[in-house]
Order: C-alpha cells, then structure tokens, then sequence
C-alpha cells in the first residue's frame, strides 16, 4: 500500500505508535482539549444546551429505559445453581485457608530453629 505524496512517515527506535491507527489520522477524544485553529473546545465538551434541567430528565429516563431492558436480559441461576456455587466458594476458601496457615506455620518454626531467640 503506498502512501500519499506529501506524508511521511518516520519511527524513533524503541517507541511505538499510541493508537492502532499509527497515528495517522488520529484526532483525541478529550473534552478538555483546545481547538488548535479556534481555540474553542472540542466537540466532545459540554455546552451549556447540555445544563438545561429537561434534557437531564429526558436523558435519565432514557438511560433507565434502557437499564431495564438490558436487566430484562440477564439470566439469572436458579437457588440450586446459587447454593451450589456458594458452597464451592467456601470449600476453595476453606482449603486456600488450612494451606496458608500450614505454610504459616511451618514458616514460623523454621524462622525460630534458625533464630532461637526470637
């Protein structure tokens, strides 16, 4: 693929391009970021149409709407599904718990044979 005449491309040894785009063509998405022409802020930044009170309703009901619809979509496990998981949780945490105070207390002993004084 051949690039356009009047770009170029260059690359610094030991860095790589940000963005998967390699940089070509890439504009930031941060509101906070001046216009260089302008000096206005760009696109993505708040204007004050976005303060107005009814477009806050309008948007959080929106928002809820859509909140509902995807809760509607979870499938949720049945008791014997949830008491199953449950149990396997305390079984790992259970076994994770005697094994660490194994290794604890092996650890203590050593640490007295090697330092009696302590």
């Amino acid at each position: 693929m051949a690039l356009p005449l009047d770009t170029e491309a260059r690359s610094t040894i030991g860095s790589a391009p940000v963005s998967k785009t390699g940089g070509w063509g890439f504009e930031s998405l941060r509101a906070c970021q001046s216009h260089p022409a302008t000096g206005s802020r760009s696109e993505g930044a708040t204007s004050e149409m976005d303060w107005n009170p009814a477009n806050w309703y309008s948007e959080s009901k929106q928002f809820l709407m859509e909140v509902r619809g995807e809760y509607r979509k979870v499938t949720w496990p049945t008791q014997k599904e949830a008491m199953a998981g449950t149990i396997g949780v305390v079984i790992v945490v259970t076994v994770l718990t005697l094994g660490l105070t194994l290794v604890d207390f092996g650890l203590g002993q050593a640490i007295r044979l090697i330092l009696p004084g302590s």
